[in-house]
């Protein structure tokens, strides 16, 4: 087990969500290539937590194209994060990236949900997508200044 000295502690909230992110991506990643109901029957949770009934379009979502293009992008995503994780000074300009991937997902969650299906687990995923990309953007850019301060 890794222990931390003074100058690390005040990294620990950046690597523990940077963490938790690549392995929240490249998880889902993996069972949307491989295990596709396991994602939608989570998706179809949230929406009935939230007061709706089952996913309508369920059976569109299982197609072959569409989950490998999911599991492509949610798979980059964990790599982008992986990069900043391992060095957010080296590699911080991949931010710029990983935040319009994040940015554009959101806003395509919400998109569906104001226009074209009021299922409640669009509005879910737009608000964690949203509260994501807020928070990959403070603790990285905290990481950062943190570094600056103590010359690391």
């Amino acid at each position: 087990m890794v222990r931390m000295d003074d100058t690390q502690k005040p990294w620990g909230p950046f690597r523990l969500f940077y963490l938790v992110l690549v392995l929240n991506f490249a998880f889902p990643a993996t069972c949307y290539l491989f295990a596709p109901d396991f994602a939608i029957d989570r998706f179809e949770e949230v929406g009935r937590m939230l007061g709706d009934g089952p996913y309508p379009l369920r059976a569109a979502e299982l197609g072959l194209v569409w989950r490998v293009l999911a599991s492509g992008n949610v798979m980059t995503l964990a790599f982008m994060c992986g990069l900043i994780l391992w060095n957010v000074r080296k590699y911080f300009v991949v931010l710029v990236p990983l935040l319009f991937l994040k940015g554009f997902s959101a806003l395509g969650y919400l998109g569906v949900f104001l226009f074209v299906l009021p299922y409640r687990g669009f509005l879910a995923v737009f608000l964690l997508d949203a509260a994501t990309a807020c928070g990959m953007v403070f603790f990285a850019r905290r990481a950062v200044d943190k570094l600056a301060e103590t010359g690391g």
